[in-house]
């Protein structure tokens, strides 16, 4: 059957907890989603897979501000592709979201091999040929030595744990890190198991973390140090033409 193009019924309703982390979880075989302290931002990004660079535009308030919103369809057995179009609808329907795509110049960074002959670091490596995306969602704590694993993406202001991965997702999670859009260039397929430690961001003004989780001894590397001898990759900087969703209006929903 064709998936349907939106929820039946959402509700939306303002965080304003001042919580630090963000989830999204589907609920499969059922057609529900709970989102919990999203920005409106964020879920363009995983709506559209955008990275940050790649929107532009807006009223401040999305980026800012945080909602909690439950969505269902009486739709069983849709995939995780189907509830992200619905997403779509729900951002043009509640926060009456209107935007366009244009071409425009940005430095980006090219995640490429960093030596010649092509060898990998230690603690980059080939997820077993079983793994599998999960059919529920996790509970519980994630056992990060069990290798069949797929689609794990753990970490902290100064590390990243990612199981059965693929080299665009990683791209994309080190774009939030440096501040530029990352585009894979590795020629590396399949799924990968990783773990890279390195210097932490600096603290905020007012001396707290800028995000919650374990941070690596202050000895740690650079990132960009870290990338090349922990996993055998570097950040290579380039000038591209990158397509830029840029954001033409948006307005706050009702709640309910």
């Amino acid at each position: 059957a064709q998936a349907p193009s939106a929820f039946d019924v959402a509700s939306i309703k303002p965080n304003n907890s001042g919580a630090v982390g963000e989830q999204v979880r589907f609920y499969p075989p059922s057609g529900r989603v709970q989102m919990t302290n999203v920005t409106v931002k964020r879920l363009i990004q995983n709506a559209y897979q955008l990275q940050d660079q790649q929107i532009a535009g807006g009223p401040g308030w999305i980026a800012s501000e945080h909602f909690d919103i439950v969505a269902n369809s009486e739709a069983t057995n849709l995939s995780p592709q189907d509830r992200w179009m619905m997403v779509r609808a729900l951002l043009a329907d509640r926060f009456k979201l209107k935007m366009h795509t244009e071409s425009r110049e940005q430095s980006v960074f090219g995640l490429v091999l960093a030596r010649r002959d092509g060898q990998l670091g230690e603690h980059l490596k080939k997820s077993d040929p079983d793994c599998t995306l999960p059919t529920a969602p996790r509970t519980g704590p994630i056992d990060l030595s069990v290798r069949n694993q797929c689609g794990v993406i753990m970490g902290g202001p100064g590390r990243m744990n990612f199981r059965g991965v693929t080299m665009e997702t990683l791209a994309a999670q080190l774009s939030s890190r440096v501040g530029r859009s990352v585009v894979d260039r590795s020629g590396l397929e399949g799924r990968y198991d990783l773990d890279v430690e390195f210097a932490p961001p600096p603290v905020r003004s007012d001396g707290s973390d800028p995000a919650l989780g374990d941070r690596p001894s202050s000895e740690a590397p650079s990132i960009y140090t870290a990338l090349q001898e922990q996993l055998g990759l570097k950040l290579d900087s380039q000038k591209r033409s990158i397509d830029v969703t840029v954001i033409d209006s948006a307005e706050r929903p009702t709640e309910g």
